[in-house]
């Protein structure tokens, strides 16, 4: 398994990826709403994809809200791959990264149907900052230098 930078050759597994994910969560995939896999070399500061033997088994993406807020969008993970760690392993990946580039804060949002995600983004220390009937808000104060 190995944690990576996103390249082109990665768009179809990442697309794939989250197909699959949103059709367990009960939601289908929006070629609107989710447009931004389509160009994720200009829509992300950055993207990591997470690999075994080259198939795409997990992502995360960092947007950028302003010079001290990053917004961490689209961490899945493949099914066979939840509950062992490396959606902890992307996220420590994720903050390294903003603590890198100045961020203060890390926010997300994600739906209370993500309840294995809502556990692991609490542990890690992300608070609940706000809910809007079923998307839950979060914000994670980072420590940078």
């Amino acid at each position: 398994m190995e944690i990576v930078d996103h390249s082109i050759e990665d768009k179809e597994g990442v697309i794939g990826l989250v197909r699959k994910v949103l059709g367990e969560l009960g939601f289908e995939f929006d070629k609107k709403l989710d447009s931004d896999l389509l160009d994720i070399e200009n829509r992300y500061v950055k993207f990591f994809v997470l690999k075994e033997n080259n198939r795409v088994v997990g992502c995360a993406g960092i947007n950028k809200i302003s010079s001290e807020i990053a917004e961490l969008r689209r961490l899945y993970i493949h099914s066979e791959f939840r509950g062992k760690g490396f959606g902890r392993k992307l996220i420590e990946v994720v903050i390294q990264f903003c603590n890198s580039e100045g961020f203060e804060k890390i926010v997300l949002d994600t739906t209370k149907r993500n309840s294995m995600a809502i556990k692991l983004f609490e542990k890690i220390g992300f608070k609940k900052t706000e809910k809007i009937e079923d998307k839950l808000f979060y914000c994670k104060s980072l420590k940078n230098k």
